[in-house]
């Protein structure tokens, strides 16, 4: 979690300054080209603030908060532009909607001001946040028919798989039912950064969809056998807890030129690279 108000104080010529950034400064042209490459969270910290007003590492006393609406806790200088909620919004809106982290909307929205002046902060973080999950993420749609009455086992038989399948990925520990062949529309959802699952799982809910399943997954692959040469596609609808509590979640992969089917596990991170299969809630 990154403060989302940051400051540094410095005495410049004999007189003490407070320097931070707001909306002006960070979408002038300078600072752009200054903090090109930054990640988002950097935008919010002290690290932006030495690189656009020139301080060294070890100049100043930094200062940060996240509950910036108790106003006591802020520099002088800052207090006038964090009256209330419009305030916040005209100075620093466009910061929070670009930058700040997960974590500190929901702080935010958890811990927000109840008092008059600061309504519609709340809510403002909210459609943020959720903006934010969908920010750069990409999908492909693909026509596929899920063998739901075939088992796990003879899915696995059917993709024809020339590499390795972790054996781990059965019928015994990945329960399916039976149902009857259907054809649908499978979409693979691509988050195009890092994220842990529970982040992923929150874009396919706002992307108004449900995760995709093991036979799912292996129907996918028996259909388009060729896409996870390109990608490694993961399920997250079906889960298997080993005997060591952790609970694993089947994907198809490539390596050296072959068709893999490897369990990943719930509690890791997926990098930019990974898709996730999704099919709609209807």
């Amino acid at each position: 979690m990154c403060e989302f108000i940051s400051w540094i104080e410095v005495t410049r010529g004999g007189k003490k300054e407070v320097l931070y950034l707001d909306d002006e400064l960070v979408a002038e042209k300078r600072s752009k080209r200054i903090l090109e490459g930054s990640k988002d969270n950097d935008f919010l910290g002290h690290h932006a603030i030495r690189a656009v007003w020139g301080l060294k590492d070890n100049a100043g006393t930094e200062g940060e908060v996240l509950d910036f609406w108790n106003a006591d806790k802020l520099p002088e200088v800052l207090r006038s532009k964090l009256q209330d909620f419009s305030t916040l919004k005209r100075h620093f809106g466009k910061m929070l909607e670009d930058f700040a982290q997960k974590d500190d909307m929901e702080y935010i929205i958890k811990n927000a001001s109840k008092d008059e002046k600061w309504k519609g902060l709340k809510e403002f973080c909210e459609q943020t946040l959720k903006a934010s999950l969908l920010r750069g993420v990409t999908t492909e749609t693909l026509k596929i028919t899920v063998r739901y009455d075939l088992s796990i086992d003879e899915l696995v038989k059917a993709a024809k798989l020339n590499g390795n399948v972790n054996p781990d990925v059965n019928g015994r520990n990945f329960k399916e039912e039976k149902h009857p062949q259907k054809k649908v529309e499978a979409v693979l959802v691509c988050l195009n950064r890092y994220a842990s699952t529970e982040q992923v799982e929150a874009v396919i809910k706002d992307l108004h969809l449900r995760p995709g399943i093991v036979k799912e997954l292996l129907s996918f692959s028996v259909d388009h056998p060729k896409k996870q040469t390109e990608f490694p596609i993961v399920e997250l609808g079906s889960g298997w807890r080993d005997p060591y509590g952790d609970r694993g979640v089947a994907f198809l992969s490539r390596w050296s030129g072959r068709r893999h089917l490897s369990l990943g596990w719930r509690g890791d991170d997926w990098d930019e690279f990974y898709r996730f299969l999704a099919f709609s809630e209807v």
